[in-house]
């Protein structure tokens, strides 16, 4: 599968990855929805979080989707839950190693970090979902 990559500033590329596989403690989910986000155009412009980074990195943190892995000590989440991404807590798509424009999104440590990922209640669509980080931000300002 494919995923953009920021490499520098103003050079971002789509770039090969394999599929992931969740480790014992980790999550993987089919992605459903994904915002661009300000901070991806920003990220792209200086070529990194905070300027040009030492190794290329992904980008995508707004997103929602459905589980379709989970490692054997994740008890917070289970397969065929639909869910948000909190990228405060598990940093996908702001300079971590995975990004949120990819088909299937590892999510790391969800075991010890149960709050990376929070279920969606039945009335809200998967595209809705994917815009609570834009709008959390907006209430929190």
């Amino acid at each position: 599968m494919q995923i953009p990559f920021v490499y520098g500033p103003d050079d971002l590329r789509l770039c090969e990855v394999e599929p992931p596989r969740a480790g014992p403690r980790d999550v993987v989910l089919r992605v459903a929805a994904a915002g661009i986000c300000g901070s991806d155009l920003g990220y792209v412009a200086a070529g990194g979080v905070a300027g040009p980074a030492a190794t290329p990195f992904p980008l995508g943190h707004e997103l929602s989707g459905t589980v379709v892995e989970t490692g054997v000590e994740v008890g917070s989440v289970a397969v065929g839950d639909r869910v948000i991404l909190n990228p405060l807590i598990n940093l996908v798509g702001n300079g971590g190693p995975e990004g949120g424009f990819a088909e299937r999104l590892l999510v790391r440590d969800v075991a010890s970090r149960p709050a990376s990922l929070l279920r969606l209640p039945d009335n809200v669509s998967l595209d809705a979902g994917a815009i609570a980080e834009p709008l959390a931000v907006g209430v929190h300002a």
